[in-house]
């Protein structure tokens, strides 16, 4: 009679830590590069076991990738107010870009998911201050509901500084 063995799961890798080390770039295997900021939400500190290794952004070939951000404080809503979660948001874009080595001025493109489309003015006032002159292209997007109950949720593509 043969024996059976049990059939394991293969070992986990070591995750990374939960405290997001101060800001850097990380180069990886495959040519990307992980960007840390001291500013950014980290998805560890928003989701207490992330299934998947998440970072602000990746660099690749010049263009900075941020992922979306959320108005969170503690991981709610920083408040009801879409001015505040707006400004909020754009903050946490430029420290992430500012990490990456990039800024504002260099946002290629700029992705808002709103909860309410009525939204849209208060929304359009913030990013006018935010950017100044420089205009990148936008794209609004009304979705229903954002994670954590929040109002606005922002990510942008952007070149790095030459």
């Amino acid at each position: 009679m043969a024996l059976c063995r049990p059939i394991l799961p293969p070992p986990r890798r070591p995750q990374p830590p939960l405290a997001i080390r101060p800001a850097n770039v990380q180069p990886t295997d495959d040519g990307l590069q992980n960007v840390n900021s001291p500013n950014a939400k980290s998805p560890a500190r928003i989701y207490p076991r992330p299934r998947r290794a998440l970072f602000p952004a990746l660099v690749h070939n010049g263009t900075v990738y941020v992922s979306g951000q959320l108005p969170l404080k503690e991981g709610k809503p920083i408040s009801d107010d879409i001015t505040d979660q707006t400004n909020l948001c754009l903050e946490q874009l430029q420290s992430i870009l500012t990490s990456a080595g990039s800024d504002k001025a260099h946002v290629l493109k700029l992705n808002i998911y709103i909860s309410n489309i009525e939204h849209w003015p208060a929304v359009n006032a913030c990013c006018r201050e935010f950017f100044a002159d420089h205009r990148p292209a936008r794209a609004i997007i009304p979705v229903l509901p954002l994670n954590h109950n929040c109002l606005i949720e922002l990510d942008c593509t952007a070149a790095t500084i030459p």
